[in-house]
């Protein structure tokens, strides 16, 4: 009776410790090999950070093998809707030597930093994490086929210096087919370069790295690796069906997003600009707000809605507008999602076969075109007052939440239009819609050129009038991209004059080439490279050396920059942290590849691409796949306001700097200075933006089209 009152007291302690909200899950083990076990819990639903930190505290004093990772962000339902805390949810993690190494079927007991004894049984025949490979599966016709074998143990660094894992250990590895159980490929391990690190000392990968090359093998069939000592892999697959599977995985991704079927299905015509770059106060701005003494404006879009939604309201009908996408967990439509409607109608374009890139860039310009004035003027950005809490996902529909549809500009026009004549000219010549799109397009042409839809406008805004001034220079690559492709369509060189008539600024403004642009903004002129005016040829000439010079230093960087194959700057570049907003994931690069690939059919571009998507799917230092519903380990939480984390959706995920709040929430002293760079995901809802949001046109989107380009 006593040990039955004290076994109810300290199960009461243990309640109280991790509080009424709060979760800490039994320890599970993980052999790495049979002489080191991981063992990890996750302690989530704490509301604030100190019985976090206290832990962290507690694990990292216990064990020299300690890490602590960042899962997601507490959630909890509060009368039908979801309430995020401060505190993050983490996982522990914990590395145990096992001294002897462990036998088959044997089972010991380990004590865990808390006091809690775990009972762990080993078996020969479990995957180890050590292996890092493309958890889909690699594709027959793809040249080369790389895994990796490396780990990171936290506090105690790379698992070699640790002195678990001998480079003795990597003498050779086998391939084995699953369906026969017999070796078809022998191999030795080969080291990669060393890890890279930042100018403050933090790794990159945290870990040595070897590659397993069995590049030989293009048989279809189930694999799984094995190594002496170590042990087997997770099975994987050679065939074609995984790609066309993970596909339609990024494409539901995209469906997911999109808007004006259930929500948001009517606007009203607003007078904001959909140029954004021009909300800013900037001295040398000539274009954009200011105000009625001609000094530059500093304007916050949602004041300026709210500031005048009842007099636009007032001026009414609402438009019914379905069709876009939701920009993230914002739920506007963005000018930006063009981007995305231009790579899927390349795609469309590149692989005839892929029926859904065409439906997928109609839907990305459906609620523009429904939109459309009918002078052919087009605002492309819808907004609103302000951007949602959490709870007010696209299924809650705030009353207070009216939209608004920008005001037309000859910069948005054209840009709608050149799109649009794109998508056009993607759709099967049969369908009626590319008729329907060819018309718009020509309306918004004529819009955008004609040099009277440039006025100025006067709005309300803080109590004052302000003005917003147009630029009367068209976007030059837009004025290329709209005239071509409506050429294109129509077989009519007059959409051609306004370019050769500015040939000079037109030639001298894509030669610079923005960072920013997609590299399939002007696909077209490869396509049509025989049809080109001489002088648009010769930008033709000047965008394919762009293409694939910027290609070949990818590929570059693929191979010699990184223990772990992608397309990044090395560590001792200076744009190798500029890892936010998607710009490093390997699929958003891997688009280079894509376009090069299609221009010159060099397989090293193909090759590039492929191993850019081993990536992305598993072949990291982190073994997870990029994007929610993929493989074995995918990501498994990011930004969502409604707390549902469906398949398809790929986060910005790689990030340089931490924020100092992560650090408060539950990263004690210097913990986090030994966070390698490619590891640092962690989702704190409200806190991480830069790597646990996302978007259509940075992140769904392209690796969608790439995934759709090797598959098809």
């Amino acid at each position: 009776m006593k040990n039955s009152f004290l076994s109810l007291v300290s199960i009461l302690v243990c309640f109280l410790q991790w509080n009424c909200f709060a979760v800490i899950t039994e320890w599970t083990g993980t052999a790495l090999m049979p002489s080191l076990i991981r063992f990890t819990c996750e302690q989530t639903g704490e509301k604030n950070e100190e019985p976090v930190v206290a832990n962290v505290n507690r694990f990292k004093a216990a064990e020299k093998a300690y890490w602590v990772r960042p899962i997601g962000a507490s959630r909890h339902d509060r009368k039908g809707r979801y309430g995020v805390d401060w505190a993050a949810d983490v996982e522990h993690q914990v590395w145990l030597p096992a001294n002897p190494a462990m036998q088959d079927g044997e089972t010991r007991v380990f004590m865990m930093p808390d006091g809690r004894k775990v009972s762990f049984t080993y078996h020969a025949d479990a995957p180890s994490p050590l292996f890092k490979l493309n958890q889909l599966g690699y594709a027959p016709k793809a040249e080369a086929k790389y895994a990796y074998i490396g780990e990171w143990l936290g506090l105690a660094g790379d698992a070699v210096k640790y002195g678990a894992l001998k480079e003795e250990m990597l003498s050779s590895f086998e391939l084995i087919d699953e369906k026969t159980g017999k070796s078809v490929f022998k191999g030795v391990p080969k080291k990669r370069m060393a890890d890279g690190v930042t100018p403050e000392g933090t790794p990159w990968t945290g870990e040595t790295t070897w590659e397993l090359d069995f590049s030989e093998v293009s048989a279809g069939g189930t694999y799984h690796l094995e190594i002496p000592g170590i042990g087997r892999s997770d099975s994987f697959v050679i065939d074609k069906q995984s790609l066309l599977e993970a596909f339609e995985v990024h494409m539901a991704g995209m469906k997911r997003q999109h808007c004006g079927e259930q929500c948001h299905q009517l606007v009203w015509r607003g007078e904001f600009p959909s140029n954004d770059c021009h909300y800013p106060e900037n001295a040398q701005r000539k274009y954009g707000f200011f105000d009625l003494n001609g000094k530059t404006a500093n304007v916050d879009h949602f004041r300026l809605i709210l500031d005048n939604q009842q007099k636009w309201k007032s001026q009414g009908p609402a438009v019914r507008v379905p069709g876009g996408w939701h920009d993230a967990a914002d739920y506007d439509r963005r000018p930006y999602h063009l981007q995305a409607v231009g790579e899927f109608a390349a795609l469309a374009m590149l692989k005839p076969e892929c029926k859904a890139a065409a439906e997928e860039a109609y839907w990305g310009l459906a609620h523009l075109l429904a939109a459309q004035q009918e002078d052919g003027g087009v605002g492309t950005w819808i907004e609103t007052i302000r951007h949602p809490s959490v709870g007010e996902g696209p299924t809650s529909e705030p009353k207070e939440f009216d939209y608004f549809i920008a005001k037309p500009t000859r910069d948005s026009t054209l840009e709608y239009c050149a799109y649009a004549a794109m998508t056009a000219y993607a759709l099967p010549k049969d369908d009626p819609r590319r008729a329907v799109l060819t018309e718009s397009a020509d309306r918004a042409w004529k819009y955008a050129i004609d040099p009277n839809n440039g006025k100025s406008w006067v709005v309300d805004y803080a109590g004052s009038k302000i003005v917003y001034r147009q630029d009367p220079d068209l976007p030059a690559e837009l004025l290329l991209k709209a005239g071509l492709n409506l050429s294109f369509l129509t077989k009519n060189d007059d959409y051609l004059k306004p370019i050769l008539e500015d040939i000079e600024r037109v030639t001298a403004v894509v030669n610079r080439w923005n960072w920013r642009w997609s590299p399939f903004l002007l696909i077209e002129m490869d396509i049509h490279e025989r049809m080109l005016e001489p002088a648009i040829r010769r930008i033709y000439v000047k965008w394919r050396e762009m293409i694939c010079r910027e290609a070949d230093t990818m590929l570059a960087q693929q191979e010699n920059s990184w223990p772990y194959r992608t397309p990044w700057y090395d560590a001792g570049n200076g744009h190798a942290k500029d890892l936010g907003w998607g710009y490093g994931l390997p699929l958003s690069r891997a688009r280079w590849f894509v376009v090069a690939h299609s221009i010159t059919w060099k397989k090293k571009y193909l090759t590039g691409a492929f191993l850019a998507n081993d990536f992305h799917n598993g072949a990291n230092p982190d073994g997870e796949t990029f994007t929610s519903g993929l493989g074995i380990r995918p990501t498994r939480r990011y930004l969502d306001l409604e707390g549902k984390y469906p398949a398809g959706v790929t986060p910005y995920r790689l990030t340089y700097n931490l924020e100092w709040k992560w650090l408060k929430l539950c990263f004690p002293d210097d913990i986090w200075q030994k966070w390698p760079i490619w590891r640092r995901y962690g989702n704190f809802e409200i806190m991480s933006v830069k790597n646990s949001e996302f978007t259509v046109w940075e992140t769904i989107a392209p690796a969608a089209v790439v995934t759709g380009y090797l598959a098809f």
